[in-house]
């Protein structure tokens, strides 16, 4: 039993003694081996360098369309604003042009009606002289006079009414047409710095995204120039 076991153990040790040296060959690296070894190496370094790039790339990019979009927010809160200002100033400016109308008609009404009673009186008391005259000649002569002075005095205050009312309705068209031409050159102002503003907000966003974007292009140009260069001299060594 002991002999063949030791016998089976004396073949066993030369077969491994004769398979030794195929061991020991196929645990050495090939030089293909070798190369992929290296390639890969190569290739793993290349797309850590376009997956930094690209991170970089997406990190630059959301600040810029932050502040893109802050900036166009701003634009509006103060186009807004502005507009607000500008309806309000026109507002009150046809508020206080009414009102001046107003006033100014109301004050010729009221001088108007003034210099009529005023004609009135001094009529009544003219003919109240006049009917205390013996002279009949005389009498109709003062008669006539002073309804001639009454007839004066109403034409003329009704002359200066109607002249006041022309005069306060004119101030109040032109002042009306100044605020609104006011306003209306507001508005547009406001518009025109909300679109400039519009416009240059979206130009420093593109701007970035592009700068971040070449940036990318070029580190990805980079990685790969360096790749081809690293595998060429994996093929050499």
């Amino acid at each position: 039993m002991h002999k063949k076991i030791i016998g089976a153990s004396l073949v066993a040790a030369s077969l491994l003694l004769a398979a030794a040296p195929a061991l020991a060959e196929s645990a050495t690296p090939t030089k293909s081996s070798v190369i992929s070894a290296c390639v890969l190496a190569a290739a793993q370094t290349r797309n850590t360098a376009i997956a930094a790039a690209k991170t970089a790339r997406n990190s630059a990019t959301g600040p810029a369309k932050t502040t893109r979009d802050a900036a166009l927010a701003s634009a509006k809160t103060v186009r807004d604003a502005a507009l607000a200002s500008a309806k309000t100033t026109r507002d009150n400016a046809l508020s206080a042009a009414k009102t001046a109308r107003d006033t100014a008609l109301a004050t010729a009404k009221t001088t108007r009606d003034s210099a009529i009673a005023s004609a009135s009186s001094t009529r009544a008391s003219a003919l109240a002289a006049a009917n205390a005259l013996t002279d009949p000649a005389a009498k109709q002569a003062a008669i006539k006079a002073a309804r001639t002075a009454y007839n004066s005095a109403v034409k003329d205050a009704r002359a200066t009414y109607q002249l006041s009312v022309k005069t306060a309705r004119d101030n109040y068209q032109l002042a009306v047409k100044s605020a609104r031409d006011a306003y209306q050159a507001a508005v547009k102002a406001a518009r025109d710095t909300y679109q400039s503003a519009v416009k240059d907000a979206r130009t420093a966003y593109q701007t970035s995204i592009k700068s971040a974007q070449d940036t990318y292009q070029a580190a990805v140009r980079a990685a790969q120039a360096a790749y081809q260069t690293a595998r060429q001299a994996c093929k050499t060594q």
